[in-house]
C-alpha cells in the first residue's frame, strides 16, 4: 500500500508525503532526536525530547496514512468499474477519491482527477467491445505473412487499429514527433508511457485495450485529427473498442469526409453498397442505399482514393444498383474478403461472443 511515490502532504523534515514508503514506516515523520532543528512551521520537527510533538506527529502521520489509503480504496474502485466500461460509477469513485485525497495531498487525488479528465471523453466501451480489440488484433496477427489484394504484406498493418494509428493519435495529442512507420520502437514505448502519464495510467509503454480507446478518442475528438476521426468511426460501425453505434460511426465518418478524408468517402460508399466495414466486419441490420453509396465513391474516387478508383474502372458503365451488386458478388467470392469478414451489430444471428467469453 501507500500509492505511486507522490510528494504531498504535510510538510516535514523529509519532505515525504503519505504515498512514500518512508513516510509510512517512519515513526513521528522522522525527526530525529539527536538533532536539534527548530521548525515554527505546522507540522514541522519536533524539538528532542518533546514528547508531546511527537506524540502529535504520529497523530498526524497515522490521520494522513488512514486518509490516503482511502483515497486509494475509491481510486482502486473507480479503476475498476472503469475496466468494464462502468464510466458512471467510475466517475462517483474517482470523484470520492479527489474529495479526501486532497486533504493529506494523496498521489491518488492526482490520479483520480486525470481519471475523471479522461472519462469526460464521451467514447464508451464495455467488455466485449473491448475484448473486439483484442479478438481484431489476434485475427490480423494469425494471419501473418499473406498478401493484401494490392500485394502489400498482410499483418500487423491489417488491423484496424493498427501500429501506425496509434503513432499518428500519439502525434496529435503531441507524445510523438518521429515517423509514422509502424514500428514499436523505443521512440513510440516513450510516447506510450508519456501519453499514459497525462491520462493518469500505469506507465508501461504498452497500451491495454481501455487505453487505446482513449488514446483514438482523444485524439480524434480533443486534437481533431482526421486519420484519428476516421478510425473512431470505424470502431463505432464495428464495435470495435467502443460500444457498437452506427449513427455514432456515421457521424465521425461523415465528419472526416466532409474535412476530405478520401478513406472516410471510401468507407462510407462500402458501408452504404455493401454494408461492410474495412474489409473486416460485416453490419449485420443495415439499411443500405446504392445512391448514397455511388456519391461516396465518387467523391472517394475525385479524392485520389486508389481503391475507390480501381471499383468505378471495373464498373464504370454499370448502373449503381447494378455496380454495387456487383461488388457485393466480389466480395463474396474473393477469398481476401470472405474469409476476413466478422459479423456484428444486432440482427446477427448468433451475435458473435466475446474473445474469452465462457472461460
Amino acid at each position: 500500500r501507500g500509492g505511486r511515490g507522490g510528494r504531498g502532504g504535510p510538510s516535514f523534515t523529509t519532505g515525504a508525503g503519505p504515498d512514500s514508503q518512508y513516510y509510512r514506516n517512519s515513526p513521528a515523520a522522522g525527526a530525529d532526536d539527536n538533532v536539534a532543528t527548530k521548525s515554527t512551521e505546522p507540522g514541522g520537527p519536533c524539538e528532542p525530547g518533546d514528547d508531546k510533538c511527537r506524540e502529535d506527529r504520529e497523530a498526524e502521520r497515522l490521520a494522513a496514512l488512514k486518509c490516503n489509503d482511502d483515497a486509494g480504496y475509491w481510486f482502486n474502485q473507480g479503476e475498476a468499474e472503469m475496466s468494464i466500461g462502468q464510466t458512471y460509477k467510475a466517475r462517483t469513485r474517482f470523484r470520492r477519491a479527489m474529495s479526501i485525497g486532497r486533504v493529506c495531498g494523496s498521489q491518488f487525488a492526482v490520479l483520480a482527477s486525470k481519471r475523471l479528465a479522461a472519462l469526460n471523453l464521451s467514447c464508451e466501451y464495455s467488455r466485449e467491445s473491448l475484448a473486439r480489440i483484442e479478438r481484431d488484433y489476434a485475427l490480423r496477427q494469425s494471419r501473418r505473412g499473406e498478401t493484401r489484394d494490392n500485394g502489400e504484406p498482410e499483418g500487423e498493418g491489417g488491423a484496424i487499429i493498427d501500429l501506425p494509428s496509434r503513432q499518428r493519435a500519439l502525434r496529435a495529442l503531441g507524445h510523438y514527433d518521429g515517423n509514422i512507420d509502424g514500428k514499436y520502437g523505443p521512440m513510440s514505448r516513450d510516447a506510450v508511457r508519456r501519453f499514459q502519464r497525462e491520462y493518469g495510467f500505469t506507465e508501461t509503454g504498452d497500451l491495454t485495450g481501455v487505453e487505446t480507446v482513449y488514446l483514438i478518442c482523444g485524439a480524434a475528438q480533443n486534437a481533431n485529427d482526421l486519420k484519428s476521426i476516421n478510425t473512431l468511426g470505424i470502431m463505432y460501425m464495428a464495435g470495435l473498442g467502443v460500444n457498437q453505434n452506427i449513427d455514432t460511426g456515421l457521424f465521425w465518418l461523415k465528419r472526416a469526409a466532409d474535412r476530405g478524408s478520401s478513406d472516410a468517402m471510401f468507407n462510407l460508399s462500402l458501408i452504404y453498397g455493401s454494408g461492410t466495414v474495412a474489409s473486416s466486419y460485416y453490419l449485420c441490420g443495415l439499411v443500405q442505399d446504392v445512391r448514397i453509396a455511388d456519391s461516396y465513391l465518387q467523391q472517394a474516387s475525385d479524392a485520389g482514393h486508389p481503391a475507390a478508383r480501381k471499383l468505378l474502372e471495373m464498373f464504370r458503365t454499370d448502373a449503381p444498383s447494378v455496380r454495387w451488386r456487383k461488388i457485393r458478388d466480389e466480395m463474396k467470392v474473393n477469398d481476401f474478403y470472405r474469409q476476413r469478414m466478422l459479423p456484428v451489430g444486432e440482427g446477427c444471428t448468433p451475435n458473435p461472443a466475446p474473445a474469452g467469453a465462457g472461460n
